[in-house]
C-alpha cells in the first residue's frame, strides 16, 4: 500500500511538474507528516526536489515521451513564432528537447536553409524536405533527450558559424539565467549561443521562475526569448530595457 501511494505520488508530480502540499495532502487524504516521509523517499532518488509549500517535478527524471506530450499546444505555438525568425539560406542550430522540435512544422516556405543539430527528431522529422541540408553533431547517444551529447558534440559544432539558433532550457529566470539539469547538454547549449548571430530561446510559460541544475547562459546573452503566453510584468520591462526582443502569440 505504501509503495503504491509513493509511486501515485510520484506520477501525479510529474503529470503537474509542480504542485502544493495542500493539492497533494487534499488528493492523497493523508496527514502532512506522513506526506512529508514519502516525499522525502522521492527526493533521495532524485525524483522530484522540494520548496517552500510545495514540491516540483526534476524534469531530466522524466521520459522523453511523457514531456513531448505536456503543454503540446502551447510548444506549437511557439514553434510557429520560431520558424517565422528563419530566411531562405540561413544556417540554424536546433537544439535538444521537446519544444524545438515544433519548429520543422512550419518551414515548408522556407528555401536552402542548413540545420545543424543534435536532435535526433529534427534529423527524422527534416527527411521530407528535399531542398534542407541536414548536419548531425553526433557524439554519445542520451535517450532521456533523444540527443547526443558529449565532447566530440562540442568538437564538432565549434566548427560552424550560426546565423540563429534555437535553444531550449528546463527552466529559466532573471536570477539565474537559462538552466539545464543534463550536464552532458549543457557545454553545446552555452557553445551555440557564443556561435551564432542571433540566439533564441524556445520555453514555454512552464519553465518561467524554474532553475535547472547549471545555468548555461545569462539572459542578455540572448536577442530573442519566445514563450506561448504573456510572461510576468518583470519578464517584460527586464527584456525592454536590455533591449531583448519577447515574443508570444497574440491569440
Amino acid at each position: 500500500m505504501k509503495k503504491e501511494r509513493i509511486n501515485m505520488l510520484q506520477e501525479l508530480i510529474e503529470s503537474e511538474q509542480e504542485i502544493s502540499m495542500e493539492k497533494l495532502i487534499y488528493q492523497f487524504e493523508l496527514s502532512e507528516s506522513t506526506l512529508r516521509r514519502y516525499l522525502d523517499i522521492l527526493e533521495k532518488q532524485g525524483l522530484i526536489e522540494k520548496h517552500y509549500g510545495g514540491v516540483r517535478a526534476v524534469i531530466n527524471t522524466i521520459p522523453y515521451d511523457k514531456r513531448f506530450d505536456r503543454n503540446i499546444q502551447s510548444k506549437h505555438r511557439i514553434g510557429v513564432l520560431a520558424a517565422s525568425l528563419i530566411k531562405d539560406n540561413d544556417s540554424i542550430f536546433i537544439d535538444s528537447g521537446t519544444t524545438t522540435i515544433h519548429i520543422i512544422d512550419s518551414l515548408k516556405n522556407v528555401k536552402n536553409i542548413t540545420i545543424i543539430t543534435n536532435n535526433m527528431n529534427v534529423v527524422y522529422l527534416c527527411k521530407k524536405f528535399k531542398n534542407f541540408k541536414i548536419i548531425f553533431l553526433g557524439g554519445e547517444f542520451i535517450n532521456s533527450t533523444n540527443c547526443c551529447a558529449n565532447y566530440d558534440t562540442v568538437k564538432i559544432l565549434k566548427k560552424y558559424n550560426l546565423d540563429k539558433a534555437f535553444i531550449a532550457a528546463n527552466g529559466f529566470s532573471l536570477q539565474k539565467g537559462a538552466t539545464n539539469s543534463d550536464i552532458c547538454e549543457h557545454d553545446i547549449k552555452s557553445l551555440a549561443v557564443k556561435q551564432s548571430q542571433q540566439s533564441i530561446l524556445v520555453v514555454d510559460h512552464s519553465k518561467f521562475g524554474r532553475a535547472g541544475l547549471a545555468t548555461f547562459a545569462s539572459v542578455n546573452a540572448f536577442h530573442t526569448i519566445i514563450t506561448d503566453q504573456m510572461p510576468d510584468q518583470s519578464y517584460i520591462d527586464y527584456c525592454s530595457s536590455n533591449q531583448i526582443e519577447l515574443l508570444w502569440p497574440s491569440v
